[in-house]
């Protein structure tokens, strides 16, 4: 199991045995990711074998990435994902899926626009960010090579907003209403049915 929390004055990723109880005295000592003071936030892990993925917000407005590729063990360089424009109101700044080598980011501007970026090397490197609607507070699934991405529609537009890539993040169609609410949303799909879990008014 990997843990990675936002402590006072730093980021930190803790493994510990998950199995046998009796394996606690084998905890590890947590790792420290950053070195940044109170300002890194929002974190999102996705362990994928013994690949774990990690992304968050840094104190600079930024979304920043690593990965460890041998359990928790050690962590390679922080790689800046988006540049700036970070919201800090968003109730869910950043969302992540891996599928593959294919590593899917989406966060909340502060214009209030959802932008998405995506690895195909495994987390190595991430393409320019895109917008995919005006719209914040995304959510995303990737199943196959399709990504399905949620997010609010906004003051005065209280609606889910939905876009879905067939090309691994290379491309999406256009934007569609989902249904009511939106401030708080989850997604997820497989390879015919997608739910979404919405908070209303």
């Amino acid at each position: 199991l990997v843990i990675f929390a936002i402590g006072l004055s730093a980021c930190y990723a803790v493994s510990t045995p998950t199995i046998d109880t009796s394996e606690i005295s084998t905890q590890k000592k947590a790792i420290q990711l950053t070195d940044t003071a109170a300002t890194d936030r929002m974190p999102v892990v996705v362990v994928r074998g013994t690949t774990v993925h990690l992304a968050w917000e840094s104190g600079d407005e930024d979304v920043l990435y690593k990965k460890s590729t041998d359990g928790g063990e050690t962590f390679g360089d922080t790689i800046t994902v988006g540049d700036g424009n970070f919201s800090w109101l968003s109730t869910q700044p950043v969302v992540m899926d891996v599928v593959s080598d294919n590593v899917y980011i989406a966060w909340n501007s502060a214009s209030s626009k959802t932008k998405f970026a995506r690895s195909t090397d495994g987390g190595d490197s991430f393409g320019t960010p895109a917008t995919i609607s005006n719209g914040g507070r995304p959510s995303l699934s990737a199943y196959g090579s399709n990504v399905d991405l949620i997010g609010w529609g906004g003051s005065g537009d209280d609606v889910v907003k939905f876009a879905r890539s067939t090309d691994y993040g290379a491309n999406f169609g256009s934007i569609s209403d989902a249904g009511a609410g939106g401030i708080v949303n989850a997604i997820d799909s497989s390879s015919n049915e997608i739910y979404i879990v919405a908070r209303v008014g």
